[in-house]
């Protein structure tokens, strides 16, 4: 067994725990939570000590459920002190629980001789303050949450730890002093590993099965790919670092993507092996999927996908070949250029780099962010001007598709030092495309300056396509507000308050028109506008499906000017309701803008 020891106080305070490196995240837990059982603060009243038998006190503690307050009660008994602690509280929000535990202090053995727990745990439920339609837009949906409440579950729990005897260690025969890990109490992260008693080789079949089980059922997909996913992840998750470095050599180094069946097999075992997530099994994805010796488009997009929906930052090795693949192209063969790629491993870039900052690393998400902003910089109304002039067609729409990349990569990151660069380029001078990217990328910035900025743009900006984008973002913002009122004066010279939100009135400052002495031909094909939400669930426990599609061709032809224009913005998004804990989690957002 793995060596485990930790430091205690005379009151009872574990201050740290000392492991191996390599000690699983299962058994460490069990090993802290026990030792769990001997960790208070025991404060003994000495000046008071012949004249009361009874006495209580309040403090602050940091255990293996993290920081949380407790009060002691202390009887003073025949043969030593009882010490009952109570925390009347648990770690998990919205839920409601209680910790009792007894320590009885024996004076001649001169510790802990018994420990009594008694713990009540009763099932999270809603928070009155949640609000299910946080960063969601203002429009009624098709129909409204369910209102069944869901049934309160609780547990109970009573465990006893008694001292049977002591021993002296007079030599220590096995002292570590290579990876040892200087650790807290506190569990911060659980992860199930898990655990087979079936072989290598019985293990081996299951992968080899399941992998044929996925890439056999319809391209639909059904039921029973989720089942085989399952047993290929677990089967995976069971094998030592030795057999992942094996397998994952076998599918991606030694396997050929030269027919769908071999390609279809890879990209099942990125999915199983990117589900794992650790360190190492992340070392091999960037290893034989994003430093290959002959790396494919399609390979790395999907590792890329998974690592956007990464809780927390990928291990650094991926993070350096992404950032490799977007800032030291000479890296990688031309090909990998030619197609969405880099485009795709940029967006989430800025999705990893969002996860650096969350997680304390701010100098290393600068450091790759300030990349961005070097490619793109603050808008400049006459350097634009004056490369517009000279650009064609061709450049016009490379230069337009280049900064939505770039935009929308840093609203994935939403550093607080990106701000004003998006901002600039909201600026009424630039490519109506390349605004509608800015207003899209201030949309994770929750405060008060981007809701104004997007509410400006509503309001005042030249292109309706811009002014609609900015009027969905705006809505979805959570510290938005209902624009104030406009006045619409009747036939009958009375004035009826509209409200812009629950009407189809196109919100702008201006209207400008130019007079000729031929008017032209003008036509304009717009389809029918599609604003729909569904809930199922209820906001505990639901979810909300929502589409966009606002579409039209406009075509003008007269003797100074014309034009033809497309506008296409189609959306499709699903947001999760976890009342329960009190999130809403954006599930996919898919949009489409020309």
């Amino acid at each position: 067994m793995a060596k485990f020891s930790f430091d205690i106080t005379p009151h009872g305070e574990i201050l740290r725990v000392y492991h191996p490196a390599n000690e699983q995240t299962d058994v460490l837990t069990a090993k802290k939570g026990f030792v769990s059982l001997l960790a208070a603060k025991l404060h003994y009243d000495k000046e008071n000590e012949q004249s009361r038998t009874e006495w209580s006190y309040q403090t602050e503690e940091f255990g293996n459920e993290g920081h949380h307050n407790a009060t002691y009660s202390v009887v003073r008994t025949s043969t030593g002190i009882e010490f009952k602690k109570t925390r009347q509280s648990t770690p998990i929000p919205n839920a409601k629980g209680r910790h009792m535990k007894t320590l009885h202090f024996d004076h001649d053995l001169g510790t802990i001789h018994r420990v009594l727990v008694e713990e009540d745990f009763l099932s999270p439920q809603i928070s009155p303050d949640f609000d299910p339609y946080h960063n969601m837009r203002n429009f009624k949906a098709v129909n409204d949450f369910n209102s069944i409440d869901y049934p309160t579950m609780n547990a109970t729990n009573h465990g006893e730890l008694n001292f049977l005897t002591r021993q002296t260690v007079k030599e220590v025969k096995f002292r570590p002093v290579d990876k040892v890990v200087n650790a807290s109490l506190h569990v911060t992260t659980y992860d199930k590993a898990a655990h087979s008693d079936k072989t290598i080789q019985e293990l081996k079949e299951i992968i080899k099965d399941s992998v044929d089980c996925i890439r056999d059922e319809p391209e639909q997909g059904s039921r029973k790919v989720l089942t085989c996913f399952h047993e290929l992840v677990e089967a995976t998750g069971s094998l030592t670092d030795e057999e992942l470095d094996n397998i994952a050599k076998g599918y991606f180094i030694i396997l050929k993507p030269v027919s769908k069946k071999a390609k279809e097999s890879i990209e099942i075992m990125i999915d199983a092996f990117a589900v794992l997530s650790n360190n190492h099994v992340q070392g091999l994805l960037t290893n034989m999927i994003i430093r290959n010796q002959k790396p494919q488009e399609n390979f790395i997009m999907r590792l890329v996908s998974h690592v956007s929906g990464y809780d927390n930052s990928p291990d650094e090795s991926i993070i350096n070949g992404m950032v490799d693949l977007c800032f030291h192209k000479e890296k990688f063969p031309k090909y990998l250029y030619t197609g969405d790629l880099y485009n795709r491993v940029l967006l989430a870039l800025g999705s990893v780099v969002h996860k650096l900052a969350k997680g304390g690393q701010i100098e290393r998400a600068t450091d790759i962010i300030d990349k961005v902003h070097s490619m793109i910089g603050l808008h400049d109304p006459w350097t634009y001007k004056s490369k517009r002039s000279i650009q064609t067609d061709i450049e016009k729409e490379q230069y337009d598709h280049t900064h939505v990349v770039l935009l929308e990569t840093l609203g994935n990151a939403r550093m607080d030092a990106s701000y004003d660069i998006i901002f600039s380029h909201i600026n009424s001078t630039n490519s109506p495309w390349i605004k509608r990217a800015g207003v899209h990328a201030l949309r994770k910035y929750q405060h008060q300056m981007a809701a104004d900025a997007m509410l400006q743009s509503a309001l005042y900006d030249e292109d309706e396509n811009v002014r609609y984008e900015a009027l969905l973002m705006y809505q979805a913002h959570p510290k938005s507000r209902v624009v104030t009122p406009l006045n619409k004066r009747s036939a009958d010279n009375s004035i009826a308050i509209t409200d812009p939100y629950a009407s189809d009135i196109d919100v702008q400052a201006h209207h400008r028109s130019r007079r000729g002495f031929w008017e032209g031909l003008k036509f304009k094909l717009a389809a029918p506008a599609v604003n729909w939400q569904k809930r199922i669930g209820t906001a505990a426990l639901g979810a909300s499906f929502g589409v966009i599609m606002e579409n039209y061709l406009d075509l003008l032809i007269s003797s100074l000017r014309g034009h033809f224009k497309v506008s296409v913005h189609d959306e499709v998004y699903a947001m999760v309701h976890v009342g329960l804990v009190g999130i809403n989690l954006l599930y996919f957002l898919f949009y489409q803008l020309h």
